[in-house]
């Protein structure tokens, strides 16, 4: 007779674009649960002769992403539990499946809410301002209101966010599709030229100040472990070209005490019930700290290797091993300061001649997504960057003083292309995440 496992756990991926990598050691050593992949055929193709590929005890795949919906998801796992008696739990590590998730867990009873909290910004931001967490003035941008009277609409986000403002998708991620809007001139030029209907979009008063990040492991809605993060620019800088950092903050920093209390208030009225990492952004702006934005899931870049190198936590895996096992507890052995800077593509297409050549006072990686020697794309901002530094050191001088000297240095050597850069850069066009 078969031995049923405690728990199935259905994991949802479907992106191609990043191979999906997990530490399969860790996660069959911390729990007896059985996993089952629900993704697509071109994650599944990429998927062979891998160890994730034996590690998933079935693997669901639709063709692709058309066909990935809440009906077709649904009868999967009701196919695979009708004639077993077994508890199950869905989750997801990508940002694109959140709202996904958050359904098919409601749907079967694992929770009496969804995620929209975590994946809708305007939802977000209303939630936590009933809880007097101070959060950005916005409104949802209407194109309907703005076409029937353009004065009356331009004076209504002067008089509710003013000028300068953000443009942003309610729930897209890592600053795609934003943009900073000076003056109402610019916003009626961002409306007729740039905004794409597909997508709705929120405007928000434009925060000055320094932005920080914050990974939290909660169990049933109780923080267990937060590391507070510094960036060194926004991330929607990346589309300017600039280099993009984090480095980890000790934990007796009077700043990141601040951030890490605000990111427990936070968690706690978000997180209630639910378990899993979180990826906080807080502004201080100021003397005040301003909510900007919560994830249900870890960061989408070097992840797990930050968190090793910082506290020997590989911070995916543990995403998903707690959500499977709630009673899991994180053990951090913090021995590094870490930090990670993504390095954008150029400006313009050309010939990459080289990879920078850094000379730092610490230990570091570089993941490079373009090979030398190879025409690359233009710079088309964090979904298509090309590379990845990890940095770490025993002291934090001494990685801040690495990390300032990176953010400075690391720069891609790439020479004009001669030839049309369409048809020659084709097959660099699309780098793959780290």
């Amino acid at each position: 007779m078969r031995k049923e496992p405690p728990q199935i756990l259905f994991f949802l991926y479907t992106r191609s674009e990043v191979p999906l990598t997990l530490d399969t050691r860790f996660l069959r050593d911390n729990t007896g649960c059985e996993f089952h992949l629900i993704t697509t055929m071109p994650v599944l193709e990429l998927l062979q002769d891998t160890e994730e590929h034996g590690f998933f005890s079935k693997i669901h795949s639709f063709p692709d992403k058309a066909h990935y919906t809440e009906n077709a998801v649904s009868l999967v796992i009701e196919e695979t539990l009708k004639s077993r008696q077994v508890r199950f739990e869905i989750a997801t590590i990508s940002e694109s499946l959140v709202d996904l998730c958050g359904q098919l867990r409601r749907k079967y009873g694992l929770s009496s809410r969804n995620y929209a909290e975590f994946v809708f910004k305007d939802h977000m931001k209303k939630e936590l301002a009933t809880q007097d967490i101070t959060t950005p003035d916005f409104l949802v941008f209407d194109p309907d209101l703005l076409s029937k009277d353009r004065h009356a609409y331009l004076k209504l986000v002067s008089g509710t966010v003013g000028f300068p403002c953000f443009i942003k998708p309610l729930n897209l991620f890592g600053a795609l599709q934003c943009a900073k809007v000076n003056t109402p001139e610019e916003l009626l030029t961002w409306a007729e030229e740039t905004h794409d209907p597909a997508y709705t979009f929120e405007i928000e008063r434009y925060l000055e100040g320094t932005l920080f990040h914050c990974e939290t492991i909660v169990a049933q809605g109780c923080p267990l472990y937060c590391q507070v993060n510094e960036y060194s620019a926004p991330v929607f800088e990346i589309y300017q070209g600039k280099n993009i950092g984090s480095r980890s903050l000790p934990p007796d920093d009077p700043v990141a005490k601040r951030v890490a209390a605000f990111s427990d208030v936070v968690n706690r009225h978000l997180m209630r019930g639910f378990s899993g990492v979180t990826h906080l952004e807080v502004f201080l702006c100021g003397d005040d700290l301003v909510f900007l934005e919560i994830a249900l899931r870890p960061p989408g870049i070097l992840a797990s290797p930050y968190y090793l190198k910082r506290a020997g936590l590989p911070l995916v895996e543990a995403h998903i091993l707690i959500q499977a096992q709630p009673d899991w507890r994180p053990q951090p052995i913090e021995t590094n300061h870490v930090a990670r800077i993504i390095v954008p593509l150029p400006e313009n297409a050309g010939w990459l001649t080289q990879h920078p050549v850094l000379h730092l006072d610490c230990d570091f990686e570089a993941r490079w997504n373009v090979r030398a020697g190879t025409c690359i794309s233009a710079n088309n901002g964090i979904d298509t960057f090309a590379g990845a530094l990890l940095l770490w050191a025993p002291s934090f001088e001494q990685l801040s003083q690495s990390y300032h000297h990176a953010l400075n240095d690391c720069h891609l050597q790439v020479d004009d292309l001669i030839q049309n850069p369409k048809e020659v850069c084709h097959a660099e066009s699309k780098p793959k995440s780290v």
